[in-house]
């Protein structure tokens, strides 16, 4: 930065000048506020605007109430004892050396006027410096108003210092976010739109137009941070997680962030109990508003973005990770006959893009996986998967005992070795539920084989088109009929849904089915065959019948 007049005089001829101390070089910032610090200022006034960060607190302690200051917990805004008491509800107090209970104390919230106990790390000494050089500036300088807000760690659309969890979640790659300690800290956080908009008022309130404005106008330090409920480490991270990722968390700590730049994790060492400014408050309407009230009331809300922080907002922020990045998920259908080589380059294109192969196998297994549990410990859903499967099988052994007939002994059925074939529906259900999960939703998904007929992709991948009240506006929700024997189902009101429709679809043959048998022969030994789907009988049979469902002239269209 050269400090040639032409810089000077563009300063001094600015109503208001914002800088960023994270990103803006240390000599500029200390150029600009010395300037206007000491400059003949005449009638015009200065604002200057410091977008600093919390970690200019990084190492202050924590603050505790002060015994016999009655009131002060409630003028500090301490949380209620029962909020406080459910974490470790039922659990028996430790106890010192003497067996006495040891009374642990709780910490309260800073305040804004409590700017005068951050303390830095070092490398972040010059900021403060530059924060304590701006504020004290205005004692000899009337006419300039400084405002330092202090913003939580910032995230949205680059994410900045948070990029790397969310690369690590969308990656799914460690599987799990880790947390250091115990994952307790509190990390104050603001969305980067939300740091925006509250410089907007603060620049807005220069006019001093209103109580409000004054109001604003008159604080130097002010605490930029979201109203995230309870803004732990561990919960940061499962939010994260289970927003972009895998959902698992683990207690790793430094070891799982050895190879982040270092402001990538040093923020993962904060511990500050932070309440959201009263600069984010609603604007109040004037008691003379009348039938304007409520319009004004509506202007004078503060425009949160991520009012209640990354935990309630994970996925707006994960399509804005996207959209940032241009990132769009790689989304393909394979299909065509047995034996075609579908699955052989379904996994190829799942390495290659790094993006699960998706099959009616792995989506079974999870049906299956669902409904095994001890007694009593079942899920709802759980539990009504077990009910269906129970249900075919006991359809199955009727069926096995009508075949029988009059057998003197007849063998005992084993129910647990009978092979049960999952309903079309169930299956529909639990792929489209898969297709909705975060890797195939951010990444993409190779499907492989299934569905297998056009009947079938049309059940998974049409919804019925919403239907709205044209005076309410609010959503008709119309049951589905049950269809008469005989009738097909109209499928006039449907579209497609875009979130699991895939966007190629690669379709795979043989120049004749014989070519498909002798690719089963060569490539295949008869210990693999044995036992499998893949002998020559169930390999015709199998062939005839996806020929059925997508050669035949006459009957539903083909699958491509």
């Amino acid at each position: 930065m050269e400090r040639t007049s032409e810089f000077r005089k563009s300063i001094l001829s600015s109503d208001v000048i914002i800088y960023d101390l994270l990103t803006n070089k240390y000599e500029e910032v200390d150029y600009v506020i010395k300037t206007l610090k000491t400059a003949d200022l005449g009638d015009s006034h200065k604002t200057l605007i410091l977008l600093s960060s919390v970690m200019t607190w990084i190492n202050t302690p924590a603050k505790f109430k002060v015994e016999g200051a009655e009131g002060e917990a409630e003028a500090e805004g301490e949380e209620p004892e029962e909020a406080e008491a459910a974490e470790g509800e039922g659990e028996p107090p430790e106890l010192d050396a003497n067996g006495e209970p040891i009374v642990k104390k709780k910490p309260i919230y800073f305040k804004e006027s409590d700017y005068h106990l951050r303390v830095p790390d070092e490398n972040y000494q010059q900021m403060k410096t530059l924060e304590t050089l701006a504020m004290s500036s205005v004692k000899t300088q009337p006419k300039l108003t400084v405002h330092v807000l202090c913003s939580g760690i910032r995230y949205g659309l680059g994410e900045g210092r948070l990029y790397e969890l969310f690369k690590a979640a969308w990656l799914q790659n460690p599987m799990a976010l880790s947390y250091t300690g115990k994952g307790e800290n509190l990390i104050p956080t603001i969305h980067i739109n939300d740091l925006g908009r509250l410089v907007r008022r603060m620049v807005q309130a220069s006019s001093l137009k209103t109580a409000q404005d004054k109001a604003l106008h008159a604080k130097q330090y002010i605490f930029a941070i979201d109203r995230t409920p309870k803004p732990t480490q561990k919960i940061l991270m499962t939010a994260i997680s289970k927003g972009m990722g895998t959902g698992h968390v683990d207690s790793r700590g430094e070891a799982a962030y050895s190879h982040y730049p270092r402001e990538q994790k040093e923020f993962l060492y904060i511990n500050l109990k932070m309440r959201t400014s009263d600069a984010f408050k609603d604007g109040e309407v004037p008691e003379d508003a009348g039938e304007e009230a409520e319009e004004m009331a509506k202007k004078l809300k503060f425009p949160w973005h991520c009012e209640k922080g990354i935990g309630e907002n994970i996925r707006m922020l994960n399509e804005e990770f996207n959209a940032y990045r241009g990132l769009h998920p790689v989304k393909i259908f394979l299909s065509g006959p047995p034996a075609s080589g579908k699955t052989h380059y379904a996994e190829r294109l799942s390495h290659y893009y790094n993006i699960p192969r998706v099959h009616a196998k792995e989506i079974s297994g999870r049906i299956f996986a669902l409904a095994k549990f001890e007694e009593g410990q079942g899920t709802e859903e759980g539990e009504r998967i077990k009910a269906k499967i129970d249900e075919i099988k006991q359809q199955m052994v009727e069926a096995i005992e009508a075949a029988r007939g009059d057998v003197a002994e007849p063998e005992e059925i084993d129910r647990e070795k009978l092979v049960v074939r999952l309903p079309d529906d169930l299956m529909f259900e639990y792929l489209r539920k898969r297709l909705t999960e975060n890797d195939c939703r951010n990444r993409g998904y190779v499907l492989d084989g299934f569905p297998r007929t056009y009947r079938q992709a049309r059940e998974i991948f049409l919804v019925k088109k919403k239907k709205f009240d044209k005076e309410t506006g609010e959503e008709i929700i119309e049951e589905e009929e049950a269809l008469e024997e005989g009738k097909e189902k109209s499928w006039d009101d449907y579209e497609i849904r875009q979130d699991i429709f895939p966007k190629s679809f690669i379709l795979f043959d043989a120049p004749s089915d014989a070519q498909l048998l002798q690719r089963i022969k060569d490539s295949l030994s008869e210990q693999e065959v044995f036992g499998t789907h893949n002998n020559a009988a169930d390999m015709t049979r199998r062939i005839a019948q996806y020929r059925l469902a997508n050669n035949s002239t006459v009957a539903e269209p083909p699958l491509k």
